[in-house]
């Protein structure tokens, strides 16, 4: 019977066993399932609970696919690649990314869910994803899926919801296409002693909007009640079109007339934005891989291989557009000439009309201006490199001995939030010759109504908008050694086992670094939608 390694043990056996609770998903099973993506395929499995996936959308996404066993989170899940660590797959969120994983190469997956932390570390507390490369092919393969979604959209009584809030609701819907092929081709060497296998592969997806879908068009919320006699309703987002302006924080505030005339009407939630509407629920995605495997028997003994393997991923992830948040205080000057003489009173009182008073409180107010929609574009690029030499030994002892680096390369571009700097300056207006300009004197700035309705132009928004950059590397290096057999040639085994006892010896080497660098704008927070994130110094985790 041959003798196969048992992922999470490292201890040889003849057929496949194991202490802890062992799946295994073949290469048939995934081709059934008709997913190109080996996270959906392995999120349906009761062992693993929802994580990111390749194609989720939602604010602030990573745009890698992870795994989670048990509920114990992605950090504690170990994903490898024929028994060897995949590495972090972004800076920020520094677990296995799976996007990696070129699925129609994947010959089977194992999963392992206890007990693994013994051979590899903490990182394996809840257990141990193992994928399996079809690495010795012998010929051509050409794989081609498409897959799209076809939704009939018949949730009553999420259609209910749109129609008591005036949104639109979706008909039936065919789309997020997804192309996905794959070539690979391998070869005997002529002396048959080796092997050299090759895949390039390609991906592709439409994004799909929530607002094509009844059950996302709009943000659900309870209204009024105390369970079970909560009602839900279409609640949408108090960063309004129309404005909120509130003094101190307090009050329900007031909002610019949806009439379009100078004039404010009281706050009320019945002016809030359906942040949903232009909000990606599925992303636009393109990914490229690329993968080389070779091995050579430099006797009949000893073996030494090699793989790469690259992907480059390329996503878009649109979400609402930006606005002037209510977790700051603005200022506006009481002579602002945008401000009628009756707005002027609400917000400054007996100082209406001022040059030396301000009106100093709370604004949040939705930009919404076609051309300035907010999205993140991330991309990752990653490379992963081994070299190694196995060979066995006698009295049935074998080695395996191999180097291995994997390095990711990082970008997110943050495109079209709105600048707190410029959107100060912005509020603060004077009229210059009948002209209304910014009383700090920039050259560059626009002076930004938003006190009427329509009154936004495409200069205000290009200056009260802002875009940030993060730039960064996950890098690891691996050097792992195990040498394992059994006492049967001593005769060292326990009266009640069939097998001599058997042992494995290992030492490994392991070093992940993380570098983070982001603009000036992003550190300081002056993103109002994105936030701030400290820069890390290159280190080791």
């Amino acid at each position: 019977m041959a003798e196969v390694v048992v992922t999470g043990s490292r201890l040889k056996a003849p057929g496949l066993s194991s202490s802890s609770p062992l799946l295994s998903v073949s290469a048939r099973e995934l081709t059934l399932e008709g997913t190109a993506n080996a996270e959906i395929l392995l999120n349906r499995l009761p062992q693993i609970s929802g994580s990111n996936i390749g194609g989720q959308s939602t604010f602030g996404t990573s745009g890698i696919a992870t795994l989670n066993l048990r509920d114990l989170g992605p950090q504690r899940t170990e994903v490898l690649i024929d028994g060897r660590r995949l590495m972090p797959g972004d800076p920020l969120l520094p677990y296995a990314d799976v996007n990696f994983i070129p699925s129609a190469m994947v010959s089977s997956v194992e999963v392992l869910t206890g007990g693994a932390s013994t051979a590899y570390g903490s990182d394996a507390v809840a257990g141990v994803v193992n994928f399996k490369l079809n690495r010795h092919l012998n010929g051509a393969m050409v794989d081609y899926q498409f897959s799209a979604d076809q939704h009939d959209n018949n949730n009553g009584a999420a259609q209910s919801e749109l129609k008591a809030a005036g949104i639109a609701v979706p008909g039936d819907k065919f789309d997020g296409l997804t192309h996905t092929v794959t070539l690979a081709a391998g070869s005997d060497t002529p002396d048959h002693r080796g092997n050299l296998t090759g895949s390039f592969g390609y991906r592709s997806t439409d994004p799909i909007s929530e607002s094509d879908r009844d059950f996302s068009a709009c943000g659900v919320g309870t209204t009024s009640g105390a369970l079970p006699f909560d009602t839900h309703a279409c609640v949408g987002s108090g960063t309004s079109a129309f404005g909120r302006i509130r003094v101190g924080g307090t009050g329900t505030g007031v909002s610019a007339n949806p009439n379009g005339t100078a004039t404010f009407v009281p706050y009320s939630t019945a002016l809030n934005y359906n942040s949903n509407a232009e909000t990606n629920l599925q992303r636009q995605d393109k990914r490229y891989t690329a993968g080389g495997f070779a091995d050579y028997a430099l006797t009949p003994k000893t073996t030494a291989y090699a793989e790469f393997m690259f992907m480059d991923d390329q996503t878009r992830a649109q979400i609402a557009p930006a606005g002037i948040n209510s977790n700051r205080t603005y200022t506006i000057n009481c002579d602002n000439p945008f401000l009628s003489a009756a707005q002027a009173t609400a917000l400054c009182g007996v100082n209406a009309g001022s040059a030396t008073k301000v009106f100093s409180g709370i604004i949040a107010r939705r930009i919404v201006v076609p051309g300035f929609e907010r999205y993140y574009d991330l991309d990752h690029t990653d490379y992963r490199g081994v070299l190694g030499l196995k060979a066995e030994l006698s009295h049935g002892w074998s080695f395996d001995l191999y180097g291995q680096y994997g390095v990711v390369d990082y970008r997110d571009r943050e495109t079209n939030d709105v600048s707190v700097a410029h959107t100060q300056d912005a509020l603060l207006v004077r009229n210059v010759n009948g002209v209304p300009t910014c009383i700090s004197g920039n050259a560059a700035c626009v002076p930004l109504n938003i006190f009427q309705v329509g009154q936004i132009s495409q200069a205000a928004a290009a200056y009260d908008m802002a875009s940030g950059l993060q730039t960064g590397a996950v890098k690891q290096t691996v050097v792992s050694g195990t040498l394992n057999g059994d006492l049967g040639d001593w005769g060292v085994k326990s009266p009640f086992a069939t097998r001599p006892v058997s042992l494995a010896f290992g030492a490994e080497y392991r070093r992940d670094q993380i570098n983070l660098v982001s603009s000036p704008n992003i550190v300081a927070g002056d993103l109002a939608g994105f936030g701030s994130v400290a820069p890390p110094k290159a280190a080791p985790m």
